[in-house]
């Protein structure tokens, strides 16, 4: 079993991380092709994009953010009132789908990719082409930091069971 935890810009690419971007929808191709045919070999891959997860390093650069803009950074949360429920995700609803989809409950599950972001991606997409799926400014954020929409999550990371 392998699951790539890989990133939303992968699915909503951002030219002020195109790097990242690429490099997401590289490992989503992957996670694809080689889940496509991995059952022949006993095996299960499926891919894992999080959006915005609110992990300490995200914290700390919109605490960054919030002291910028209002002088306040107390007040980091108030610069994600406009992703889905107003919040970020929380680490524990990604580690939640990696385990099911490790688990035997998704044994007949391969060869896809999950977004975990409150339906960010599909409004980007509803939207067309060139828009940033996390929103505007929340991004801003995480190009600065050198990673892409999903600043919780490090693109590329396996997790293998």
């Amino acid at each position: 079993m392998i699951v790539n935890v890989i990133g939303l810009a992968g699915e909503a690419f951002n030219a002020g991380y195109i790097a990242g971007s690429t490099g997401n929808a590289g490992l989503m191709a992957f996670t694809r092709a080689l889940g496509s045919t991995s059952l022949d070999d006993g095996v299960r891959v499926v891919g894992i994009n999080p959006g915005l997860v609110e992990t300490g390093r995200m914290v700390t650069l919109m605490e960054q953010r919030a002291e910028a803009e209002f002088g306040d950074k107390s007040r980091w949360r108030d610069l994600t009132t406009n992703l889905p429920a107003g919040r970020a995700a929380k680490p524990e609803e990604v580690a939640n789908l990696v385990t099911f989809l490790a688990s035997e409950r998704a044994a007949y599950t391969t060869g896809v990719i999950y977004s975990i972001d409150g339906g960010v991606a599909a409004s980007a997409a509803a939207r067309g082409p060139g828009v940033d799926a996390a929103g505007g400014g929340v991004v801003d954020v995480d190009r600065r930091a050198g990673e892409g929409v999903g600043a919780g999550a490090t693109p590329g990371h396996n997790a293998q069971g």
